[in-house]
C-alpha cells in the first residue's frame, strides 16, 4: 500500500528514471561495443576523448544549465529570457575556446596526450558545443516539467550516438570514430528538438533583453565546482596515459564505468529534488526535506544497482569482450564505492547552492584536484591503474568532509 502511494505521489521521479536508464544503457553499450570492436590502444585514446568531452561540455556549459533552474520563475514567466541569457554565454564560452584549440600547435596534444589528436579534439569541441545546447535546454524543459519533450530528445541523443559510434568505429577503425559520432549526433538531435519541439522558439526574442552578465557570475562558480569535480574524477585517465601503459588505461576506463553504472540514479534524483531544493529562497524545513529525500533514494538506488552491477551484469559484459578486461575487477568494485561517495558530495553541493555559498565550492574542489593530482603522481607508477583509483576515492573523501565542515557554520 505504502509503495503503491509512493509511486503515485512520485510519478515523475519515475518517469526521470526510466529516461535516464535507457540512456545510461546505452552509454554502457557504446563503452562495451567499442571495447569489442577496438583494439587497446585505439580504446585508450577513445577513452581519453570521452574523458575530454566531459570536460568540455562542463566548461563550454559554465554552470547555465544550473543558473536556468534558480532563475526560471516557478509560474515560467521568465523562461525566454533566461534561456537567451544562458544561451548567449554558452555561445561566447564556445567561441572562445574553440579558437584557443584552433591555434595550439600539434606538439601540445603530443605533449599532452602522447599522440598528435588536434583533428579529433576540434570535432569534439564543435560536438561538445551542441552537447551543451541540448544540456541546457533539458534542464529548461526539466523545469518547465514537460517530461515529454526532455524524454524525446534525451533517448533520440543517445540512440544516435549509440548507432553512429557503432557506424563509425567499423568504417574508420580508429579514435576519430568517437568525436564524428558526438558531432553527428548532437546535431541531428538538436534539429529534432527545434523541429519537433520547437526549443528554439525564444530566437526570435534574442534582441529583446539586454545582456547581463549576472547569470555569467552565477554560473562560473558551479562550473568551477563542476569542471574541477570532473578534472579529479578523469585526471586519472590523463595520468595513466602519461604514467603507465595504453593497456592499463584502457582496462581501467572500462572497468571504472561499468562500476558506476549507478550513477543514472543520482542522476535522477537531482533531476526531480534540485529544482524544489533551488523553489525555496532560504535553508528552510522544506529544502532540507528535499536534500534529505534526494540523500536517501540515491544511497538506496545507487547500493541496490551497483549489488546488481557486480553479481549480474559485469559476469555477463565480460563474455562479450576480450579477456584482458577482466583484469580491472577491482576497479569495477572501487567504482561500486564512487557511486556512493558521490550521492554524498552532490548532497554537499546542493546543500551549499541552497544555503547560498557557492563560492565555497570551486576552493574546496580545486584543493580536491590538487590531492588529486599529487597522490596520482605518485600512486600511479608504483601501483598502476589501482594507484589512480586509490586518488580519486581520496579527493572525494577529502571534497565530502571539508564541504559538509565548512558547511556547518552557516546552517
Amino acid at each position: 500500500m505504502f509503495s503503491i502511494k509512493f509511486i503515485k505521489n512520485n510519478r515523475n521521479l519515475f518517469y526521470y528514471g526510466l529516461v535516464e536508464a535507457i540512456a545510461k544503457g546505452l552509454n554502457i553499450l557504446i563503452v562495451i561495443l567499442l571495447a569489442s570492436f577496438s583494439n587497446l590502444d585505439v580504446y585508450a585514446q577513445i577513452a581519453l576523448l570521452i574523458a575530454s568531452e566531459l570536460i568540455f561540455i562542463e566548461l563550454i556549459l559554465a554552470g547555465q544549465h544550473n543558473t536556468a533552474l534558480r532563475f526560471i520563475q516557478k509560474n515560467k514567466s521568465n523562461v525566454d529570457e533566461i534561456i537567451i541569457q544562458c544561451s548567449r554565454n554558452v555561445f561566447f564560452i564556445a567561441t572562445i575556446i574553440f579558437t584557443i584549440f584552433s591555434f595550439l600547435p600539434s606538439e601540445i596534444f603530443l605533449l599532452i596526450v602522447e599522440t598528435d589528436l588536434k583533428l579529433e579534439y576540434l570535432i569534439l569541441l564543435l560536438g561538445s558545443f551542441f552537447m551543451a545546447m541540448i544540456h541546457l535546454n533539458l534542464f529548461r524543459l526539466r523545469k518547465e516539467d514537460k517530461l515529454v519533450q526532455y524524454a524525446s530528445i534525451r533517448i533520440v541523443l543517445q540512440v544516435l550516438k549509440f548507432v553512429l559510434c557503432i557506424v563509425f568505429v567499423n568504417i574508420f577503425g580508429n579514435s576519430i570514430s568517437y568525436p564524428i559520432a558526438v558531432l553527428g549526433a548532437s546535431s541531428i538531435a538538436l534539429l529534432y528538438g527545434g523541429i519537433r519541439w520547437n526549443i528554439f522558439s525564444y530566437i526570435k526574442k534574442i534582441f529583446h533583453y539586454k545582456y547581463d552578465y549576472k547569470y555569467l557570475l552565477f554560473g562560473l562558480p558551479l562550473m568551477t565546482h563542476g569542471l574541477a569535480g570532473l578534472l579529479y574524477t578523469q585526471l586519472d585517465r590523463f595520468m595513466l596515459n602519461s604514467l603507465s601503459t595504453a593497456q592499463d588505461l584502457a582496462i581501467y576506463h572500462f572497468n571504472i564505468t561499468i562500476g558506476m553504472m549507478p550513477f543514472f540514479l543520482i542522476n535522477v534524483a537531482a533531476l526531480y529534488y534540485t529544482p524544489k531544493i533551488y523553489s525555496s529562497e532560504n535553508y528552510d524545513y522544506n529544502a532540507k526535506k528535499y536534500l534529505r529525500n534526494f540523500l536517501s533514494i540515491s544511497l538506496l538506488g545507487s547500493f541496490l544497482v551497483s549489488l546488481l552491477v557486480i553479481f549480474l551484469l559485469y559476469p555477463i559484459i565480460l563474455m562479450f569482450v576480450p579477456l584482458e578486461y577482466s583484469e580491472g575487477s577491482i576497479i569495477l568494485y572501487g567504482g561500486s564505492l564512487l557511486i556512493i561517495l558521490s550521492c554524498l558530495s552532490n548532497f554537499a553541493l546542493f546543500k551549499a547552492t541552497s544555503l547560498k555559498k557557492v563560492n565555497l565550492i570551486p576552493v574546496v574542489t580545486i584543493a580536491s584536484l590538487t590531492l588529486s593530482f599529487f597522490l596520482n603522481y605518485e600512486l600511479i607508477p608504483a601501483y598502476g591503474r589501482i594507484g589512480a583509483l586509490c586518488s580519486t576515492l581520496s579527493a572525494e573523501i577529502f571534497f565530502i568532509i571539508s564541504t559538509l565542515l565548512l558547511l556547518k557554520r552557516y546552517e
